[in-house]
């Protein structure tokens, strides 16, 4: 009866009781299951996707673009994963290195990433302290309109920095976070090109492909893409 009830109220008071529940829970167990599920809620991990966070196997890698808020990394450090973390907003960079100056898990790379090594303008929004809609792509920060901020930044290509920072030291990627608002159709297709997507065990990304004018095309073709090569570990509908 209880729960016949609870599913007949609406989504946003089911939510807040959702997270009293896990609150209270990771109250009196802060070390393990309850705040961790409570961490995995705070990020909006979707649910099918919550198993990626326990790998089975010791001393592997989270790859991390873009860290922003570093929700995601800190789950991956609470499961005890090594984190490579790519942020190219200077003011969540700052916080970014200071939370974890002493942690010598976590790189920060204060880097943009794409297909290629270049320069380009960041906007963002200097009045918000975490903009989590910054971006790289000048298309999409004229439809956020009050992006007028920009500053000059680098970008480097991530499957460089996979092949120079991490294989070489036989280390095991366990996932691979893109979400790096409406550069992930030219980092994703660079990861195919390069077969790394071989040593990478998980890839999610969210595609912003509503943001872009020819996103069906673009959707279309990656689709195919991982069909035709027979690729099982990318998933394009991460959150």
């Amino acid at each position: 009866m209880i729960y016949f009830l609870f599913k007949l109220l609406p989504k946003w008071l089911k939510n807040l009781i959702n997270r009293i529940f896990l609150l209270s829970g990771a109250i009196v167990d802060p070390k393990w299951f309850w705040f961790f599920k409570l961490m995995l809620q705070n990020a909006n991990v979707p649910e099918e996707y919550r198993y990626m966070f326990c790998p089975k196997e010791e001393n592997v890698v989270f790859i991390d673009c873009w860290a922003n808020v570093w929700l995601v990394t800190d789950i991956a450090r609470f499961m005890n994963m090594e984190v490579y973390a790519f942020e190219p907003n200077p003011q969540a960079l700052r916080l970014l290195n200071k939370k974890y100056s002493e942690d010598k898990m976590v790189h920060i790379y204060p880097n943009a990433v794409s297909n290629k090594n270049w320069k380009m303008d960041f906007y963002s929004n200097e009045t918000e302290l975490f903009d989590q809609w910054a971006t790289i792509v000048k298309e999409c920060a004229e439809i956020e309109w009050w992006k007028s901020d920009k500053v000059q930044v680098d970008i480097v290509k991530l499957s460089d920095i996979i092949k120079r920072d991490i294989l070489p030291n036989q280390k095991k990627i366990h996932l691979l976070k893109l979400d790096i608002e409406w550069a992930e159709f030219d980092v994703i297709n660079d990861i195919i090109d390069e077969w790394l997507y071989k040593n990478i065990k998980y890839i999610v990304v969210e595609t912003h492909e509503r943001f872009f004018k020819d996103w069906k095309q673009k959707i279309r073709e990656l689709k195919q893409r991982i069909q035709e090569n027979n690729i099982k570990n990318i998933y394009l509908d991460w959150i």
